[in-house]
């Protein structure tokens, strides 16, 4: 192994690098004017894909249960019991 491969991190390896961010009073009101919309805009597509996810669970509730609403458990398992 040479002083270059220990230098180079190995296939898959991510390295983290943190920097301090000075930002001059323009560029801070910039930064919080992005962030502030990417936090809009991802607050109105999660309740999107909330409700729609509530719907389809609503859906398939009413499809899975509505024709059973009425029916008795122990009358139907009687009845095909009668019928075979």
């Amino acid at each position: 192994m040479t002083a270059t491969d220990a230098a180079t991190p190995p296939v898959g390896v991510l390295r983290a690098v943190r920097v301090i961010l000075d930002p001059t009073p323009r560029q801070a009101a910039a930064l919080a004017s992005h962030a502030g919309a990417a936090r809009a805009a991802f607050n109105f597509h999660l309740a999107a894909k909330v409700a729609a996810h509530r719907a389809y669970a609503a859906e398939v509730a009413y499809l899975t249960y509505s024709d059973f609403a009425g029916l008795d458990p122990n009358a139907a398992y009687a009845a095909a019991k009668k019928a075979v």
